[in-house]
Order: C-alpha cells, then sequence, then structure tokens
C-alpha cells in the first residue's frame, strides 16, 4: 500500500474508532507490568462495558463459585486476554452503523465478524491456543472492509455486490479496482490503535492463498486458526450450508489436518454459543436456524468420515511428528465428541543405542491399519482409536514380545468416564506413564484421564 493510500484511509473522519476507555485498558494490558486493579477502574468509568465484563466473568464459561459483583474480580477472573478480548470486542461492535451505507450491510458484515471470532475461540480451545487471542484475530480480521467503505463510498457497494460473498474473490476485486484489499487496510488500522502485533500479522495471514510461513509451529497454527475461522462463519451466513462446510472442510484439512469429525465439533460449539454471543453483542445470529444449519453441516461431514473410514490408512509410518499431533488431536476431539475411549502409548527402548525406524517396522504389526503411529522425542508414539484400558495394556503387552530390545511403555487412557481436555494433556500424561515404566525397569505404567495424575503400574 502506498504512502498516500494510506494517509488517505487513516485521515477518512468516519472510519472506525476505539473509545478513549478501550485504547487505555489496551495500553494497560500491554505495560511490561499489568496492574489488574487499575484496568478495573479504568473498565469502572463505563457502565455499559463494565456490565459486559461481568455478565462475561459470570458465563459459564468463567464462573467457578459465587457471582462475581465487581469489575475487580470480574478482571482478576478473565484476566488481561480475555478482558482485552471483551473490552476491544464491545467497544467495536455497540458504535457499528444500523443502516447500509454505500452499499455495505454493516449488521450482515458484523454477524460474520462475530460468527469468526466464536469459531477462532473454539478453535483455540481445540489446539490448545490462546483462546482469547484468537477469539480478538478473529473478530477483527476484517474490520479493513469497514474502512474502505468509508474511503471509496463511490465503488465499494459494487465490489462487494459482486463478490456475491466469496471473500476470496472480494480481495481480488479490491486489489485490481482499488490497489488495496482489506487484509492491508485491516493491518493498517491495526497498526494504527497499536494493537498487539500478532492483530496486525493474522489480518493478512487470514487471506494468504498459502499458508504462512513460520518456524514458530504454534504460532502458524494460530494464524491457520484465524484463516479457517472465516470459512467456518461462512457455514452460518452464506446461506449455502453445505458448501461452506466442505469448503471449511477442506480449508480445515489442508491447513491444520482437521477431519471432519473435529470441524463437526467445531461448528457445535458455535451454534451452542449463539445465543449468549446475540446477547453480549445485542446482534441478531439468527438463533432460530442453529439445528437447520448444524444438520446440513453434519450431512456433509458424515458423508465425508464415512468416506475416510472406508479406505484405510496408508500406513503409520507415514505420520511425521507434526502431523502425528495434528492427527492425534483430531482424534481425540472424535473420541471425545462421540463419547468412546482412546489410548496413547508411548513406548521407547531402554537402549539408547536402538534403531527407531527398526522398532518402528516391528510395532507395526501390533496395530490395526486405522491407528496412529510416529515418533515424539526420542520416543515413538502409538494412538489407538476407540481403545479401552484392558485392549490397550493387552497392546502395550504385544508391543513389548514384539521388540527384540526391552522396552519402556507408558499409555494414556482416555475414556468417557475419565476424559482428556486435550491433546496435550493426554501427552505429558503419556509421558509421565513412560517415566514410570523406565523407573520399574520397563514394566508397563498407565495414567487416566480426569483423575489423579500418578502413574500406576499395569499387573504382571
Amino acid at each position: 500500500m502506498d504512502t498516500q493510500l494510506e494517509q488517505r484511509i487513516l485521515s477518512c473522519p468516519s472510519l472506525p474508532s476505539l473509545p478513549a476507555v478501550a485504547l487505555e485498558v489496551l495500553q494497560l494490558c500491554h505495560a511490561e507490568e499489568i496492574d489488574l486493579t487499575e484496568v478495573a477502574a479504568v473498565v469502572s468509568r463505563d457502565p455499559a462495558l463494565a456490565a459486559q465484563l461481568l455478565r462475561a466473568a459470570n458465563s459459564a464459561s468463567f464462573a467457578t463459585r459465587g457471582q462475581v459483583a465487581t469489575a475487580r474480580r470480574a478482571v482478576a477472573l478473565l484476566g488481561s486476554n480475555a478482558t482485552l478480548a471483551v473490552v476491544l470486542s464491545f467497544s467495536l461492535v455497540r458504535q457499528r452503523r444500523q443502516g447500509p451505507p454505500h452499499g455495505l450491510d454493516h449488521q450482515a458484515f458484523w454477524r460474520r465478524a462475530v460468527f469468526s471470532a466464536i469459531a477462532g475461540r473454539a478453535l483455540g480451545e481445540q489446539l490448545g491456543l490462546e483462546a482469547e487471542e484468537a477469539f480478538l484475530c478473529c473478530l477483527l480480521q476484517d474490520l479493513g472492509i469497514l474502512a474502505l467503505a468509508e474511503v471509496f463510498p463511490a465503488d465499494y457497494g459494487s465490489l462487494y455486490a459482486a463478490a456475491e460473498g466469496d471473500h476470496d474473490a472480494l480481495v481480488a476485486l479490491e486489489r485490481e479496482a482499488l490497489d488495496v484489499d482489506h487484509g492491508e487496510a485491516s493491518r493498517l488500522l491495526a497498526a494504527h490503535w497499536k494493537l498487539p502485533a500478532i492483530i496486525q500479522e493474522a489480518a493478512i495471514a487470514s487471506h494468504a492463498a498459502a499458508p504462512p510461513e513460520e518456524e514458530d509451529d504454534a504460532r502458524r497454527r494460530f494464524l491457520e486458526c484465524v484463516y479457517l475461522s472465516g470459512r467456518l462463519a461462512d457455514v452460518w451466513v452464506s446461506g449455502a450450508a453445505a458448501r461452506a462446510t466442505r469448503e471449511a472442510l477442506e480449508a480445515g484439512q489442508a491447513r491444520l489436518g482437521l477431519g471432519p469429525e473435529v470441524i463437526a465439533t467445531i461448528l457445535a460449539r458455535m451454534g451452542a454459543a449463539v445465543p449468549e454471543a446475540s446477547a453480549d453483542f445485542e446482534l441478531d445470529l439468527g438463533g432460530g436456524r442453529v439445528e437447520a444449519v448444524l444438520d446440513e453441516a453434519r450431512s456433509v461431514l458424515d458423508h465425508h468420515a464415512s468416506a475416510s473410514e472406508a479406505d484405510a490408512r496408508p500406513g503409520a509410518t507415514a505420520w511425521a511428528p507434526d502431523a502425528l499431533e495434528l492427527a492425534t488431536a483430531a482424534c481425540l476431539a472424535r473420541a471425545r465428541a462421540r463419547y468412546r475411549p482412546l489410548a496413547a502409548v508411548l513406548v521407547a527402548p531402554c537402549r539408547a543405542d536402538t534403531d527407531l525406524a527398526s522398532l518402528k517396522d516391528a510395532l507395526l504389526r501390533t496395530l490395526r491399519p486405522a491407528d496412529l503411529l510416529g515418533p515424539r522425542k526420542g520416543a515413538l508414539l502409538a494412538v489407538l482409536l476407540e481403545t479401552g484400558a484392558d485392549e490397550a495394556l493387552a497392546v502395550a503387552e504385544r508391543m513389548r514380545a514384539s521388540a527384540s530390545v526391552p522396552l519402556a511403555v507408558g499409555v494414556a487412557l482416555h475414556d468417557p468416564e475419565r476424559s482428556f481436555t486435550d491433546v496435550h494433556e493426554l501427552q505429558r500424561a503419556a509421558e509421565a506413564a513412560l517415566a514410570a515404566s523406565r523407573a520399574a525397569g520397563g514394566r508397563p505404567a498407565w495414567v487416566a484421564g480426569g483423575g489423579p495424575r500418578e502413574p500406576a503400574l499395569a499387573a504382571e
């Protein structure tokens, strides 16, 4: 974007803006030492904002014991990231235009933005990322649309209409006609308001045709969540839920390795969040259509899931470390959604000079084609689908018997009554069990989800 265009955008008098209270909270939340008491005092100056913060703190997501009645307690309970997400999102959405000037339907714009934010939070929770930061990045990723509609009032409405709801088409039309796209405009606004760097970066990554080149895998996955959030929002706002579901599934598989079960879980979480989000933002999100949209999406996802199950996986040797973690997360999500068991078995040779590749070939004979197997931190991780405690421990014994060297074996057992909340908790439990097995001379050890984390040794 050239300097003249930047100045034209930033000098536009009708641009979206942040109120003074929101800017002050933003500054406080990104100070080197965050004073939550001072944050609460600033929020309390805006009664509507303080009420919104109390609402969030008393929601099912955060309330632990007793009613939260003060801004100070609400800020302490939510923490700085969630507080900032509430303050910025509520401040922007409540200032929205009520009419459709310049051919842009502002109500429709904010519906998609809020659905994107809901999707971002659900994806963040699913993948063990910062959920409230994802919520805010996803909400703000398309703010440049509002800016371009104000800066180019004579042209933008026709561009927006010509795209017919296709976000990729809109970006291409913007670049051709205006020499700028709304992702760039979103980043410019975020930088102008001195929003965190991740929000500025996400505004661009959310419209990128290819995955971002990031050495930090967690950061790459975070940016991919922002990209995917818009596709998931389209399931709810496009009027063509089946087509949008297929596109979201394709993006989720290509960008994050997420299968139909995970996408179904995310959409279900989004549907459950609609009533609260509608009340929070005083915005009609189509609560009466939730079940109809979910039914249409499920029919698409169930078809893809059945097709995937009909095709045997090419073999556990195909799973590289990064792909294995994503696939494990997807399998755990599916087990949780379907109320089924799952086991993660971490195997390590007791001798340091053992060739893991040869060991992997031996262990493959003990697993079913649909199970996962791949390297993890100098060991081999096997994920056994729909496998309960007794069967998992039996597989662990078969692994020991099939190997030509002594093995230590740690088992993490997930079942509907003793559930692991995410893939990282599952992996940590398997690692703790492996350490206990090593200490016991290779005798298999196990940890169950949802209860005490002290590993137990399997019976001889």
